[in-house]
């Protein structure tokens, strides 16, 4: 009896350890790699995943600069001059100013894309399917 609730104490420390490790190699993969374009193209997507997988990514990276801030606004600022200088010497910073601007439409997709699924969104973040909402759609009508 002993030997069953010890073996199974063991089981569920090494699963949480294992759940603990992938988390960790999740976030280090979203922090590398744009995982949050493939899901937002997704219907089967979790959105509190890609926004998780959006957000790491974003968090190490310069974020694009949205219309709305560039109206207006010829001259740069010196912050901004600094940091454009900063960022001629720092390979890394330079690497990653490179991949925002690489992705600065899919940034700006994944915005949209996160106001338009806002209404779809179920309590464990699953979003509703295109179908589902068509179903909702019809049943709205018939009302």
């Amino acid at each position: 009896m002993i030997n069953k609730s010890f073996i199974a104490i063991i089981i569920l420390l090494s699963s949480s350890k294992s759940f603990c490790q992938n988390n960790k190699k999740n976030l280090s993969y979203y922090a590398k790699n744009p995982v949050w374009i493939q899901m937002m193209n997704d219907t089967l997507a979790n959105y509190n995943e890609a926004n998780n997988a959006f957000t790491i990514y974003w968090s190490v990276r310069p974020k694009p600069i949205e219309e709305s801030e560039i109206i207006g606004h010829s001259e740069m600022r010196n912050e901004e001059r600094i940091n454009l200088l900063n960022n001629l010497f720092m390979s890394k910073k330079k690497r990653y100013a490179k991949e925002s601007e690489f992705y600065s439409f899919q940034y700006k997709k994944f915005k949209n894309w996160q106001r338009a699924m806002k209404p779809y969104i179920q309590a464990n973040g699953s979003i509703l399917t295109p179908s589902q909402r068509i179903a909702i759609w019809k049943e709205q009508q018939t009302k």
